[in-house]
């Protein structure tokens, strides 16, 4: 319908202002920001580029300062994309290597995000149910979510995944058609 299609502009229009990364054919995945690893880049980059990857490991550390930070940063951008459909949608996000990390990282995140924007908490929807090594370590496999057990709580749910970093693409988009066998009804990517 006309109106369908000017919410699809719009939601378009809104994503357009973010980084766009493709994971899978036909598949985005919104960035908010270009992250240059310390490895392939060292501090050959811009100082705003060196704050925000500094910020980042922030974050994986479970600092309350950098995760407001970015909690602030995707609640906007979720409000801008969303707009009113923000408050039907689920936050889930693609956890950590351990259940310790995966708690320290996310729990009061989502929580966080929910609160600021209204999108629902789905942080208990993915479990960690062993440890991995991660693939930036070298020990682990790109794209390895055998760690991961998905709730059937995503039946029906709109999901709105979310990963600290998108190198490859693999772990998103193997994480994304996981949740969407196990029956969401559908899964966007950040």
């Amino acid at each position: 319908t006309r109106r369908e299609e000017e919410e699809k502009r719009r939601i378009d229009s809104a994503k357009s202002q973010y980084i766009r990364k493709q994971i899978d054919f036909g598949v985005d995945c919104i960035c908010l920001f270009d992250y240059y690893s310390l490895k392939s880049y060292g501090y050959n980059i811009s100082q705003t580029n060196i704050n925000i990857r500094e910020k980042l490991w922030r974050f994986k550390d479970g600092n309350m300062v950098a995760s407001a930070f970015f909690c602030d940063k995707l609640s906007s951008c979720l409000e801008s994309i969303y707009a009113d459909s923000l408050h039907g949608m689920w936050i889930c996000t693609a956890q950590a290597s351990t259940p310790e990390k995966a708690e320290l990282r996310y729990q009061d995140f989502c929580q966080r995000l929910s609160d600021s924007c209204g999108i629902h908490d789905g942080f208990g929807l993915i479990s960690v149910i062993g440890v991995k090594s991660s693939a930036h370590s070298g020990c682990g496999i790109r794209g390895d979510i055998s760690n991961l057990e998905i709730s059937d709580g995503v039946r029906g749910k709109r999901i709105v995944l979310l990963d600290d970093i998108c190198t490859s693409g693999a772990t998103m988009n193997n994480l994304r058609k996981k949740i969407l066998v196990k029956g969401a009804a559908s899964v966007d990517c950040f």
